[in-house]
């Protein structure tokens, strides 16, 4: 039936959804913790003396019980045994699918164990709502745009934008093949926070419109009910028939870069410098920033260490 010897050729172990256990009543003797609860702890193979410092380093904590008391927390693996899960019937109900998804995927890489908290939720809650206002709010002047047209005739922030995001589109599709959600998350919440701060500056225009459909399609694979559903407000298909959006090879160099600049060691500013400029020139453009003037103020330099592309150190005597 397949050439492979066995039904695929690769094992790809994902870690286990874990969730805070309370492991019961714990007194503090000093540097040491005793645990009243044996049996729980013994089932989360926790030794019997453990200490303030081992506690902390296992990622534990000590929290107040209702009844005055103190109680040992530890992230465990979900089970029904330690009382720890999340319904996923009701959780789904009250939240919905996309929510859990975006909790589960961006926490941690998929090998590693990851811990559910409420504010994991909340997180994910608050980036789908901007997502969703990105579009809704919006949603007449998305509509009137046309075309994004000739995307080489981009300039200023219009073509900052379009870099920005075919950037993503290449780290998103990057990511995904090496199965990397939570890093591909990542950078759809920067592409999101470029788009409005692009916004605020530039309005609704076709090269937003053209940012914000191709978000859509990014996002599919994460939060798929959220996706298909503003995808529908601007075509009869669904988003998973769309072609993949294909990255702009010319958009992915980069014509600037942000230089931070250092004063013996610490940051004392950032200025955004063309990749064209002479080492002389971003020397220059570095000394103009007002902060890092400040601290150069009365003072002998050094020497200044420029690593192209990121980063200049002035160092100063005193």
């Amino acid at each position: 039936m397949v050439e492979a010897e066995e039904p695929f050729e690769g094992l790809f172990t994902q870690g286990m959804v874990q969730g805070w256990t309370d492991v019961g009543e714990v007194e503090i003797a000093g540097e040491t913790i005793l645990f009243k609860n044996a049996e729980r702890r013994a089932k989360l193979e926790i030794p019997e003396r453990l200490s303030l410092d081992e506690a902390r380093k296992s990622g534990a904590e000590l929290r107040p019980h209702h009844d005055g008391t103190i109680h040992f927390w530890k992230p465990a693996t979900m089970s029904k045994s330690l009382g720890n899960g999340v319904m996923v019937g009701p959780f789904v109900k009250e939240q919905g699918a996309d929510i859990a998804r975006i909790t589960i995927l961006f926490a941690a890489p998929p090998e590693n164990e990851m811990v559910w908290t409420e504010e994991g939720v909340q997180g994910a809650w608050r980036y789908l709502n901007r997502v969703y206002r990105m579009v809704a709010e919006n949603l007449v002047e998305l509509k009137a745009q046309g075309d994004l047209g000739n995307s080489s005739a981009l300039e200023g922030v219009h073509k900052g934008l379009y870099q920005k995001l075919h950037q993503t589109i290449k780290k998103v599709t990057d990511d995904i093949e090496a199965l990397r959600f939570n890093t591909a998350i990542a950078a759809l919440m920067e592409l999101l926070n470029a788009m409005g701060d692009y916004r605020k500056e530039a309005g609704i225009t076709p090269v937003y419109r053209h940012a914000v459909l191709c978000y859509l399609q990014l996002l599919a694979p994460f939060a798929p009910h959220l996706a298909e559903e503003l995808w529908h407000e601007f075509h009869p298909t669904s988003v998973f028939s769309a072609p993949w959006p294909q990255v702009d090879e010319s958009a992915l160099v980069a014509d600037s870069f942000e230089l931070v600049v250092q004063v013996s060691g610490k940051v004392r500013g950032k200025t955004m410098v063309s990749t064209q400029a002479s080492e002389e020139e971003i020397k220059r453009l570095a000394r103009a920033i007002p902060n890092v003037q400040q601290h150069l103020a009365g003072k002998e330099v050094l020497k200044e260490i420029y690593i192209p592309g990121k980063l200049l150190n002035i160092v100063v005597k005193g």
